[in-house]
C-alpha cells in the first residue's frame, strides 16, 4: 500500500537517524506529513515505554486476526501471533496466480513459494495483516481476497 501524499507517515528505527533520513527523502518527493520518532525505539526502552507500546502493537495484531478469521471464515488459515497469516487456497488456485489477480485487485500478498525452500511450496499465500493503515482498508482486502475465492480460476483469468 503506497499512501498518498497528504496521509500522515510516522517513521520509526532503533536511534532516530534512519527514520529521519527517510523522513527527508519523503518529504523531498512531496510528502507533506512525515514524522520521525526521535531517538527512535532505543528512547522508548530507556524511559520505560516499550512495554506500552509492545502491548497496544499485540492487541492490534489480535484485533486484526481476530478480523481476518471473521471475513475468512471456513477458510484455512494459520496464526503468526506477530500479524502474519497464512491462507490456504482453494483448488484450483495456485499460489503465484492468485497473488497476481490479488495484485490487480489493488491486495498486496506473497505466494508461499517465496519462502519456500523446496520447489513443491504449499498452495498458499502470505498475508501481513499490519500492513493496512488502518482495519477497514485490512477488512476491504480481506473481502477482495475471500470474493476473489469464490471465483473459478478461469473467471478471474484477465484474456488479452
Amino acid at each position: 500500500h503506497v499512501p498518498d501524499r497528504g496521509t500522515e507517515l510516522l517513521l520509526i528505527c532503533q536511534s532516530g537517524r534512519r527514520s529521519m533520513l527517510c523522513a527527508e527523502v519523503l518529504e523531498r518527493a512531496g510528502y507533506q506529513s512525515v514524522v520521525s520518532v526521535r531517538g527512535g525505539t532505543s528512547r522508548w526502552i530507556a524511559e520505560g515505554r516499550l512495554d506500552t507500546v509492545t502491548a497496544a502493537i499485540r492487541a492490534e495484531n489480535r484485533a486484526r486476526q481476530a478480523l481476518a478469521a471473521r471475513v475468512l471464515a471456513g477458510r484455512r488459515l494459520a496464526a503468526d501471533p506477530e500479524g502474519l497469516l497464512w491462507l490456504t487456497l482453494p483448488d484450483p488456485w495456485r499460489a503465484e496466480d492468485f497473488a497476481d489477480h490479488a495484485e490487480r485487485a489493488g491486495v498486496s500478498i506473497v505466494p508461499a513459494s517465496a519462502f519456500a525452500v523446496t520447489p513443491d511450496a504449499t498452495q498458499a499465500v502470505r498475508l501481513s495483516l499490519g500492513i493496512a493503515p488502518d482495519r477497514a482498508v485490512l477488512e476491504e482486502g480481506l473481502l477482495q481476497l475471500a470474493s476473489l475465492m469464490e471465483r473459478p480460476r478461469s473467471q478471474a483469468r484477465t484474456i488479452v
